[in-house]
């Protein structure tokens, strides 16, 4: 379950106390809360990237690939908050793209 990440002052911490991790496709800012609590997620997508209905289907795939994620990784992907970033406007992106690339940043991390 994934709950959203709302509040300034969330978002301020990740900036302040969490870590950052830069792929070609996106950044993903992260920060640990405690154990054994729910995830909390907010997505952002630059509106370079193109019109209101890629980017929010660009945060329907990232939501979804965090869903993935929690399903096959339950025990130790636990007690986060994510925030990602997509801001590359060069290339068009479908699931598989976003599902990978987080999945490759969440395990540079040692997340996952």
């Amino acid at each position: 379950m994934i709950e959203r990440l709302r509040s300034q002052k969330d978002f301020q911490l990740i900036f302040k106390d969490g870590k950052r991790i830069k792929e070609e496709i996106l950044t993903i800012y992260y920060r640990k809360r405690r154990e054994n609590t729910l995830n909390r997620l907010a997505v952002s997508v630059s509106s370079k990237v193109g019109k209101a209905v890629y980017r929010n289907k660009i945060k329907r795939w990232t939501r979804e690939s965090i869903r993935y994620i929690e399903k096959s990784f339950n025990e130790k992907f636990r007690g986060y908050d994510i925030l990602v970033s997509v801001r590359n406007k060069n290339v068009k992106y479908n699931f598989n793209d976003i599902k990978n690339s987080v999945v490759r940043s969440l395990k540079t991390a040692n997340i996952i």
